[in-house]
């Protein structure tokens, strides 16, 4: 028998109630979307920090001068990669807002990295915590894209049920309507998702010493 909480053992949850797989899936959920919004700030620093590299040497990006630039990224020392989680509860944290973006792009780095900071200890396992913070960036990073992966494959999964669905409900619904497949949101999706590995792919390639010359980010 699945349990069940009611407004009893969940506050605010009122006249609802929801099922440990329920709550469970929508923890994860959540957890996903945090740390994609997370790593994908942390991905923009890097790719910002290669193009520097590459502006200030050309092709040839040296693996030490970009592995400098990444240093200081997270503001990371081996004493504090997990910081403990009590240290954040009750701390209300908010981003900048859209409109204040173009001149505060700092503000909305500096909230993505204070909730990567929290997420590390979910991301990273204990040693890879330990890591030298250009390892470790890239490990997160690599984490990126899983996430970009999983989150373009529900975009066209949840299209496919409404589809499903409208064309069991409604006569003409896939003649009216475009499907999953051709659906301009799942494939700005697969772009994103594709872009960002292209995207990892040239940062290794140049960390390694073999940077691409084909992309400039």
């Amino acid at each position: 028998r699945p349990t069940i909480y009611k407004s009893e053992s969940i506050h605010r949850l009122g006249q609802n109630y929801i099922t440990e797989n329920g709550r469970r899936k929508g923890i994860l959920a959540y957890t996903n979307v945090i740390q994609l919004y997370a790593l994908r700030g942390l991905l923009l620093k890097v790719e910002k920090a290669l193009k520097m590299c590459h502006k200030s040497f050309g092709d040839e990006v040296a693996p030490r001068e970009l592995e400098r630039r990444m240093e200081g990224i997270l503001s990371l020392h081996r004493n504090e990669n997990c910081l403990p989680r009590h240290e954040f509860e009750n701390v209300v944290l908010w981003p900048s807002l859209p409109w204040d973006e173009s001149n505060e792009r700092h503000i909305l780095w500096n909230h993505q990295r204070t909730i990567l900071k929290m997420e590390i200890p979910s991301l990273l396992s204990q040693d890879e915590a330990n890591l030298s913070p250009p390892d470790m960036v890239v490990r997160l990073l690599e984490r990126l894209i899983g996430l970009e992966t999983d989150f373009a494959d529900r975009v066209f999964k949840s299209k496919r049920r409404d589809d499903t669905r409208g064309d069991s409900i409604l006569p003409g619904y896939l003649s009216s309507h475009t499907c999953a497949e051709e659906d301009a949101v799942v494939e700005a999706a697969v772009k994103e998702c594709q872009r960002v590995e292209r995207s990892i792919s040239e940062i290794r390639s140049a960390l390694s010493g073999h940077a691409s010359v084909v992309s400039r980010l």
